[in-house]
């Protein structure tokens, strides 16, 4: 079961009464998404395997195009690296700089 709304734009951001920045809920479940994975690569050493576990955030987050280049049954971008053990490290090398980019997107 998908819990996760998807995307919507249906709401603009608008300033509230007290001048706080009411958030889309796009915006804010690409925040989830954001930090979810960034919890999830902190703690990759103690989870079986990791990448099955981004296969599964991405169904839950209703397949967001952002991530689908960590995801192992999607077409990669480049040449196939000649291993399994070597195209898994590119998508962790992957999953790293989706990090820091969203990271500059969402902390302050």
């Amino acid at each position: 079961m998908n819990v996760y709304p998807k995307r919507s734009g249906s709401r603009s951001r608008r300033t509230t009464g007290r001048g706080e920045i009411e958030r889309t809920e796009a915006e804010l479940r690409d925040k989830w998404l954001y930090l979810v994975l960034a919890w999830l690569y902190e703690q990759r050493g103690a989870v079986p395997d990791p990448l099955q576990t981004v296969e599964e955030v991405y169904a839950d987050f209703g397949y967001p195009e952002e991530i689908a280049g960590l995801i192992r049954y999607m077409p990669m971008d480049g040449p196939d690296l000649g291993s399994r053990e070597a195209n898994e490290r590119r998508l962790f090398e992957r999953w790293r700089q989706y990090l820091d980019s969203a990271a500059a997107k969402h902390l302050p």
